[in-house]
């Protein structure tokens, strides 16, 4: 089937006229929703003549922020946000700062960032009240542009010193959880460390306080990983004793430098004080946030997830699990009721971590139209798990086209609705003589597929076919 194609619209902040605005006093921080800049242009992009580092940019997307009062901004798109251009590795971005009286110009260069420390871009920098500042991020060079959405999402902050700066201000853990328990996030830009005990453990800056009087005895495990918000690369963490309070003689029970987890095994009533701090001696803009989860070791936590690569003689089975600091392994029941009838082989999470693991495990030999029950399940020194059941079957039903267009750029966008669960391989052709297959749609949810097609130059007509893997 052939298609004429109509070209779709870049996204409304694709120049300065359609700039996001950052409201002028906040609240702070601020997020700004959450948009595909997979479509926009650069055009009316400012030309980058100062020395910003990437000069391969490409698809550039606007914002203006006319702060109410005069203070120490920072502008992000890293870590702190949710933007994603389909994997940590593959998200690389330019920003520029600007002013100017309004979105027709002139732009006065202000400032520029090109890595914050991550591929991500931030810029910390006082900025005065009244002032417009425009702010133009662009995808650079060391984005691989995929069949995945370009995700992007600006945060304005106004750092102050944080509540929990000193002793006194420490966040309070609830003692009998529930478990896990995660706390708030703090940004430790304006930190200090000058209520911090003298401890030869403590080498770091910028710290923060906790106190956690457990209920019960047990082994507790206390992390700022990647189970939590925290943005900050490297960390020093170290736990105090003190019966008499902030103030009072402190005494080190442990110390982890230069990490993120610490496990302690802790008296039911008896009060610990924990201190995190920046192992950096200057912040990171984007890169200070601080975010405390406190879990009890046990079993692992395993939870089973919907399969995916469905085809008509196998599937992907897929699961995620929190080993809680113990060797975990991990393994499926399957089959067609739900006595399962069937193990795949059990595998080890072999270094004991408390951030959730994702893991997949591919079987054969099922039948389409009959439906197939599985669980994960997952054991430790603590116990074993069960996930809760899910079903799959697998349909020969055909894909249906349900709409194409062109996209800027010489991008085609294909959309169909389908199986939930199975792989589609894309094919297209200018001629109709020969095909290629171009490569997997990206399932959107409710039997909702889209695939886009990047070829540059292209005739007139395209032409696609769908098929199942």
């Amino acid at each position: 089937m052939a298609f004429r194609l109509a070209a779709a619209p870049p996204p409304p902040n694709d120049t300065a006229a359609g700039a996001i605005v950052v409201p002028a006093a906040g609240p702070f921080p601020y997020l700004t929703p959450v948009m595909d800049m997979s479509f926009a242009t650069m055009a009316g992009d400012p030309v980058l003549t100062e020395d910003c580092g990437d000069t391969n940019l490409s698809r550039g997307v606007w914002f203006q922020f006319t702060p109410a009062a005069s203070g120490s901004y920072t502008l992000s798109v890293g870590p702190d946000t949710a933007t994603d251009f389909g994997g940590e590795g593959n998200t690389d971005t330019m920003m520029a700062l600007y002013t100017a009286p309004d979105f027709h110009g002139p732009f006065s260069f202000v400032a520029c960032n090109d890595d914050s420390l991550s591929l991500k871009s931030a810029l910390s920098l006082n900025l005065n009240a009244g002032t417009k500042y425009y702010a133009v991020v662009w995808v650079a060079s060391f984005t691989t542009v995929t069949n995945q959405p370009l995700r992007l999402q600006m945060r304005v902050t106004l750092p102050v010193a944080p509540a929990n700066d000193t002793c006194a201000g420490a966040e309070v853990i609830p003692g009998a959880g529930p478990f896990p328990y995660v706390g708030a996030v703090h940004d430790t830009t304006r930190a200090t460390d000058t209520d911090d005990p003298v401890s030869a453990c403590d080498a770091g800056f910028r710290s923060v306080w906790f106190k956690f009087t457990p209920t019960a005895a047990g082994t507790y495990i206390f992390s700022v990983d990647s189970d939590t918000a925290t943005t900050i690369y490297e960390m020093n963490m170290v736990l105090f004793s003190n019966s008499g309070g902030c103030g009072g003689t402190y005494s080190v029970l442990s110390c982890a430098l230069s990490t993120k987890i610490m496990t302690r095994a802790l008296s039911a009533g008896v009060p610990v004080y924990l201190v995190v701090s920046d192992f950096e001696s200057s912040p990171i803009p984007s890169e200070t946030s601080v975010q405390l989860r406190v879990s009890l070791m046990g079993p692992p936590t395993v939870v089973t997830l919907p399969p995916t690569g469905l085809s008509t003689t196998g599937a992907v089975l897929n699961l995620s699990i929190n080993p809680n600091n113990l060797s975990t392994r991990w393994f499926f029941e399957w089959g067609p009721s739900l006595g399962y009838g069937n193990m795949t082989t059990s595998r080890l999470v072999p270094t004991p971590l408390t951030l959730t693991q994702f893991r997949s495990e591919p079987i054969s030999g099922i039948t389409p139209g009959i439906t197939y029950h599985y669980r994960a399940v997952g054991s430790n020194s603590q116990g074993k798990i069960f996930g809760l059941d899910q079903s799959f079957l697998v349909s020969t039903n055909r894909p249906v086209i349900t709409g194409q267009s062109a996209l800027a750029v010489g991008n085609f966008l294909v959309q169909f609705s389908a199986t939930t669960g199975q792989p589609y391989i894309v094919q297209g052709s200018s001629s109709l003589l020969s095909w290629q297959d171009l490569g997997t749609a990206r399932e959107l949810g409710g039997g909702q597929f889209e695939f886009v097609h990047s070829p540059g130059a292209a005739p007139p007509y395209r032409f696609y076919k769908i098929r199942a893997r």
